[in-house]
């Protein structure tokens, strides 16, 4: 085998090799993993560990009006720890552009609302500081009425928002917990219980419930025209979460984590800078290969080893939305591609050729 023979060989290998760690990266793990939703052994609820989701089985009410109505919510949890960032609960239907979610912000509670088609003014946030401090057991009440949105931390009125309708973005939403419905963005912790109500509760009500909760391990509720939906955990196995009220839907637990309605090629609302560097300095040495392969002049050189970048990363991320932990981004296909040029123009630097024609890939 000549020389150049070799040297092209060798080129191919190593593009391949490139390509190969590129597909591995992008889509490992290749399987919808197991449903990381475990019973707790000591009392009523459910431990969840990333990766982790419930699903309800129909919409938690029905609303037939066509604007918000009043609600409020009931969450009784501990998170596992407090140096993370994921979502705890949404309310979600695939027909609404909007989705309500509750996250955990390191040590914080962001109660957000935000649209699947995002502008400069979404997602619209209120934020309880420093809630999640040593792990403890917390209890949180969200009441919501066309002019405003309170949250109360075990009880007490800790945060309020005028017309900041939050919790009622459609007339049928659905429960997701554990993470976000349209991406991987799990959560991990205890969930001990659970409660929806179709009325805006009082102060008074807000800490009568509390109480009761601590004392009895449920609200001695009087309904309000409407039962709640009240899911206390204490079925202690099987898959399913039923309310006790008699009202609201079944909880599921899928057997694999899933992402419900997964966006693709979706657009961050915030940007982590790490993986843009990672993304982007991934490509280099694939866009170094490609170009050192190709032999037309430097331009087209450079625009066809780019183009076939970007076909790659397209296709990882198109296949990602079968994947429920890896996020299709469209911010990824962008780093990619420009990690896949830079390595072309790398290549073509005068002292990069120089060395690569002393190994023997390129002609003198």
């Amino acid at each position: 085998m000549n020389p150049a023979t070799r040297a092209s060989t060798s080129l191919r290998v190593l593009c391949a090799l490139c390509v190969g760690i590129i597909l591995v990266a992008g889509l490992w793990p290749f399987h919808s993993p197991r449903n990381n939703v475990q019973w707790l052994e000591h009392g009523n609820g459910v431990q969840l560990r990333a990766p982790a989701v419930i699903l309800s089985s129909g919409p938690i009410w029905t609303n037939s009006g066509a604007t918000p109505t009043p609600c409020s919510l009931e969450l009784w949890l501990q998170p596992a720890e407090t140096s993370a960032s994921s979502t705890i609960l949404s309310l979600y239907n695939p027909a609404s552009p909007i989705r309500v979610s509750l996250r955990q912000s390191l040590s914080d509670l962001a109660l957000q609302s935000e649209s699947r088609h995002s502008g400069p003014d979404d997602p619209i946030r209120l934020y309880v500081d420093r809630l999640f401090v040593g792990g403890r057991s917390t209890f949180i009440t969200i009441t919501s009425n066309p002019l405003r949105t309170a949250v109360y931390i075990d009880g007490k009125l800790a945060e309020t928002r005028s017309r900041f309708p939050l919790l009622c973005p459609h007339p049928q939403p659905w429960i997701v917990a554990g993470t976000s419905p349209v991406a991987p963005d799990g959560w991990s912790g205890a969930l001990r219980g659970l409660a929806f109500y179709p009325v805006d509760l009082s102060p008074r009500e807000v800490a009568q419930h509390h109480a009761q909760w601590m004392s009895s391990g449920h609200p001695d509720f009087q309904p309000h025209g409407e039962k709640p939906a009240l899911y206390l955990f204490q079925e202690h196995s099987g898959s399913l979460l039923h309310s006790v009220s008699g009202s609201g839907p079944d909880l599921r637990i899928p057997q694999n984590y899933q992402i419900v309605d997964k966006l693709l090629l979706s657009w961050p609302n915030r940007w982590n800078w790490n993986d843009i560097l990672l993304n982007w300095a991934g490509f280099i040495p694939l866009g170094a290969c490609l170009c050192l392969l190709n032999r037309r002049s430097p331009v087209r050189a450079l625009l066809v080893t780019t183009l076939l970048g970007m076909a790659l990363s397209l296709a990882i991320e198109i296949l990602q939305i079968y994947l429920p932990t890896r996020d299709s981004d469209l911010t990824d296909v962008i780093t990619n591609t420009l990690g896949t040029a830079s390595g072309a123009l790398l290549c073509q630097a005068a002292i990069v050729r120089s060395m690569f024609t002393r190994v023997g890939w390129l002609k003198a």
